[in-house]
């Protein structure tokens, strides 16, 4: 399975951020799904991103990254079980 993974630029274009330091900082909160460590560099995974706008993007400060996975498996479903 090909996964496509995209740099913190093309993430901040997604959700309109100003930064990629604020992309960065999301990643270091856990924040954000699908984040992929190269070394020093991260990718993100698309896939997880999308499902994760899907599931609404409902990720607080402090929440257990455990109650996002079920968000996204449903969300998943919806989307008919490809991502």
């Amino acid at each position: 399975m090909s996964r496509r993974l995209a740099k913190a630029s093309e993430v901040r274009e997604l959700f309109d951020l100003r930064s990629n330091a604020r992309v960065y900082e999301l990643a270091r909160r856990s924040m954000l799904p699908g984040v992929v460590r190269l070394g020093r560099q991260l990718r993100f995974d698309m896939s997880k991103i999308r499902l994760f706008i899907e599931a609404g993007g409902h990720h607080l400060k402090g929440q257990p990254k455990d109650q996002i996975e079920p968000k996204l498996a449903e969300a998943k479903d919806v989307l008919g079980g490809s991502a």
